[in-house]
């Protein structure tokens, strides 16, 4: 058998299969055969009724039984009699018989005349269930050559689209709702999203010769057969046909019955409909499918159309199944672009299709749904209506349903992308199923119903696609960073492309970070880099974004420069070596770190004997999950997953580190999992104690991409005790807290190192980790923050000692750091401070941390003996770091 197919036309089992079968260079020629097309009917419709024999012949379709007698190659001089006619085009003929009169002796480039569109609507007078187009195009220059007659027809069938209107597409899965379709997963049986494509420079279904629709199918079965991953899989010829022998021999009638009866093939041409327009000729040859391994990836091949392709699966996973059908799309036009070939597409009506009612997006993304207690309404499809969304039975189009059971889809194709097409669909079926819960318990819908409309229009308010609401009262120069795009606002000089970099390096001669002193001092390090990428995709404009658009820092010296994943510190080392080296002790390129959280090591030196000069003090430091992007150049989505895997783990503490996750207020990311945005008052709550960022109201932070979607996916999980917290995708991914009144540091300690070996096992069991090297130690966002990531700091009074001019250098001296009361830039209230280690790479956990307990004891001792009167002086000149 062909394709590597069993004798029942099933893929063979794993291991079984052939090598995929080469498609040939040029479409195999007719025969003479006289029991075969083009010269006979195929065996396999001998058994058809007559009435459908006569249109899967050569001939165009000609039968009295069934009315269908207009020809299909020329008009007659006379416009027949329309007047009992009810579709589009009879009806725009009728009202505009001068058309008829202009384009009655014309043809397209390639042939296809006016009497070839409109047969099938002069053939069928109309449909008992829907208002049908009765036109379809020959090729697509039909289009344009009758465009009079396919503008009035596109216009009526989609809205009253203008002839001069814009289509846009747009198949970015990031722009998708998040809205789950059936929480429950009670009632939608089977989700799927399909859409047609035609290849351009072929003549469409209804006009093409027996050779044109062999080439059809030969050029698309050699794309689809390069297909890879959870897309690659088989063509299956129809039953009978013989188009692609010997590679590919036409499927068992179990094989076909088998798709039918799944939905997941089509039937054989037995609508007038579909014979009067010419897509039955030479039945079933150059027609058939193909599908995925797993079965939820189907492409038709020539039947109305000559691509149909349709992604589906059991259940609401609207999202997999959106995201398998637009990378199944773009390859097959990948793999036709290769032939010389592409999609039929213009600006005016997008995806070309052969009938007017599938323009545009050619996109119905439908759902099987149970909705016995809504559908049994007799305003049922009226409501679906005022929604733009089409029910149909189970069958199709004019079936009936069973059971309560309807297919559910969006009405329109044309003037909407595929993303909003999608996102009416999201949410309009999502409200349709609480309904239907509605109606199950009782509940009066009636106010809710007279307002439906279409809904999912909007969700372009929220990241990816556009601002939250929750940041549209911030200063327009906080916004411009909250958005999908890169930071770009020249109010605060930040124009340099976090994308690529320009071939010239800025000047750089005003700046003071430690990025544009390295890049300043050695320019041949941009020349190197500008053009490279990690294997991520991180470029070294991403990096340097912050330092360039940020000359420098009132208080501090930073480093100006941040990673967009872990490889940025390999891909980059010359830059990086430099600024690490720099702000951590000129840490050497080959030097190695060491980690160590064994309590046992840890100072027993009581910081604050008498209590009256530490008010809190606290642990934290930073983690990052390998395999995820860092924040700055994370995607929406990756960003989602990474509060995902934490957040998974963080609810599974247990004991004094049990607590809750919580949302930023505002965030929408875990909606679909119960779990609501925090309320602006338990945010404000937080904030106010210190226990929780603030919105990215630094341009360094902006700059550097941290601000992306917010506040999507960032949040805060914190224990019952509210003395452990975890931060969520702020400047790291994960900021580890512990904390409590008073000195306690062995408490917090522990605590703190039970966390963060909790964390980390939890995320082990998801198939993740912490990011870590020998070198580098823990791997964060910023230089600063590398090696243990930790920062042991305690709030303490130090009104007096404080007041001398040299507190700062004094601190620096023994490797400390004091930052007011409200972070690393601020001033001190009443002389109190928070003072912890400076440094975080080059030494252990243990050591950082016994280097904080001895020397803030002795700065307390210090400000005892100012309060004494005693002199400090020669103490003072021999300051120097403690507890190492």
């Amino acid at each position: 058998m062909g394709c590597g197919a069993s004798k029942d036309g099933a893929a063979a089992p794993a291991g079984a299969a052939a090598p995929a079968k080469a498609v040939s260079a040029k479409a195999k020629p007719a025969t003479n055969d006289p029991n075969y097309p083009p010269m006979g009917l195929a065996p396999t419709v001998q058994g058809l009724p007559d009435w459908i024999k006569l249109g899967c012949a050569d001939k165009e379709y000609i039968c009295e039984e069934k009315g269908a007698t207009f020809p299909g190659d020329k008009c007659p001089d006379k416009l027949p009699d329309l007047s009992n006619h009810g579709n589009l085009c009879a009806m725009a003929l009728r009202d505009h018989p001068e058309i008829y009169e202009k384009y009655k002796n014309v043809t397209t480039k390639g042939g296809v005349s006016l009497a070839k569109c409109i047969k099938t609507g002069i053939d069928n007078p109309g449909h008992p269930h829907i208002l049908t187009c009765g036109l379809v195009a020959g090729d697509e220059e039909c289009y344009t050559t009758f465009k009079d007659l396919f503008d009035i027809v596109v216009g009526k069938r989609n809205g009253n689209y203008a002839p001069d209107a814009k289509h846009v597409s747009d198949m970015d899965v990031n722009k998708l709702s998040t809205t789950k379709i059936d929480p429950t997963g009670k009632y939608c049986l089977t989700t799927r999203c399909r859409t047609g494509r035609s290849v351009r420079g072929l003549p469409l279904p209804p006009a093409c010769s027996f050779e044109q629709r062999r080439e059809t199918e030969r050029v698309c079965v050699k794309g689809l057969m390069k297909m890879e991953g959870e897309l690659k899989g088989q063509y299956f010829p129809l039953n009978g046909s013989k188009s692609m022998e010997p590679e590919f021999v036409g499927m068992t009638h179990e094989k076909e019955e088998k798709l039918r009866k799944g939905g997941n093939l089509f039937q054989e041409p037995d609508s007038t409909l579909l014979l009067s327009s010419g897509c039955g000729r030479h039945w079933p040859d150059a027609r058939g499918i193909f599908h995925n391994d797993a079965e939820n990836f189907f492409v038709w091949v020539n039947e109305e159309d000559q691509l149909r392709i349709v992604s589906m699966e059991k259940g609401d996973n609207i999202r997999a199944i959106f995201t398998r059908f637009a990378n199944a799309t773009k390859a097959v036009e990948k793999c036709l672009k290769e032939e010389g070939y592409g999609f039929m597409h213009n600006d005016h009506l997008g995806y070309i299709l052969t009938c007017p009612s599938n323009l545009g997006t050619g996109l119905r993304a439908g759902t099987m749904v149970k909705l016995p207690l809504f559908s049994a309404r007799p305003d049922f499809k009226d409501i679906m209506k005022k929604m733009k969304l089409q029910a149909r039975g189970t069958a199709g189009v004019d079936s009936a349903s069973t059971g309560g059971t309807w297919d559910i889809s969006n009405a329109d194709r044309l003037g909407m992308s595929e993303v909003q097409l999608c996102n009416l669909f999201i949410e309009g079926v999502a409200q349709v199923i609480r309904w239907e819960q509605a109606l199950e318990e009782g509940k009066d819908i009636e106010a809710e119903v007279a307002a439906a409309k279409p809904l999912g229009l909007d969700v372009g308010s929220y990241p990816p696609l556009a601002l939250a609401p929750i940041v549209y009262e911030l200063p327009d120069w906080i916004k411009v960073g909250c958005g999908a795009a890169e930071y770009y606002c020249p109010e605060k000089g930040a124009t340099f492309p976090g994308d690529k970099c320009p071939d010239t390096l800025p000047d750089l001669s005003k700046h003071g970070n430690l990025c544009a002193m390295a890049l300043r001092d050695h320019p041949e390090i941009y020349e190197k880099y500008k053009n490279v990428v990690t294997p991520g995709g991180v470029s070294l404009a991403k990096c340097i974004k912050t330092g360039i658009d940020n000359p420098g820092h009132p208080h501090i010296l930073t480093c100006g420069l941040v990673a967009g994943d872990e490889d940025c510190f390999t891909t980059f080392k010359d830059l990086f070596d430099i600024v690490i080296g720099k702000r951590n002790g000129d840490y050497p390129a080959d030097a190695v770190h060491t980690t160590n959280m064994n309590l046992d090591d840890l100072s027993t030196t009581k910081i604050d004997p008498t209590g009256n000069y530490c008010l809190t003090t606290r642990c934290r430091t930073g983690r990052s999950v390998r395999g995820l992007p860092l924040p700055p150049a994370c995607s929406f989505e990756q960003r989602r997953e990474t509060e995902r895997v934490c957040v998974k783990g963080l609810m599974k503490m247990e004991g004094e580190l049990k607590g809750q996750y919580f949302p930023l207020n505002g965030s929408k990311s875990m909606e679909d999992q119960g779990i609501m945005g925090m309320t602006p008052e338990k945010e404000e709550s937080l904030r106010k104690n210190g226990n929780l960022f603030q919105e990215p109201d630094s341009t360094l932070l902006l700059s550097s991409g941290c601000g992306r979607h917010w506040p999507d996916a960032r949040g805060i999980y914190h224990n019952d005790a509210e003395n452990f917290f975890v931060w969520v995708n702020e400047e790291d991914q994960l900021r580890i807290v512990s904390m409590e009144k008073g000195d306690d540091i062995r408490a917090i300690f522990t605590r703190f190192a039970n966390a963060t070996q909790a964390v980390q096992e939890c995320l082990q069991s998801e198939g993740y980790d912490f990011m870590h090297s020998d070198h580098l130690g823990y791997i964060l966002t910023c230089p600063s923050n590398l090696g243990t990531g930790l920062r042991a700091g305690t709030m303490v009074k130090l009104p007096l000692f404080s007041a001398r001019k040299d507190f700062k250098d004094v601190l620096k001296k023994m490797k400390l750091q004091a930052r007011g009361t409200a972070g690393v830039d601020s001033a001190s209230t009443g002389g109190t401070w928070d003072i912890s280690n400076a440094d975080r790479l080059g030494m252990s956990e243990v050591q950082l941390c016994n280097l904080f307990i001895e020397g803030v004891a002795q700065v307390i001792r210090w400000e005892q003996a100012l309060e004494k009167g005693e002199d400090i002086e020669a103490e003072l000149a021999d300051a120097k770091p403690l507890g190492v």
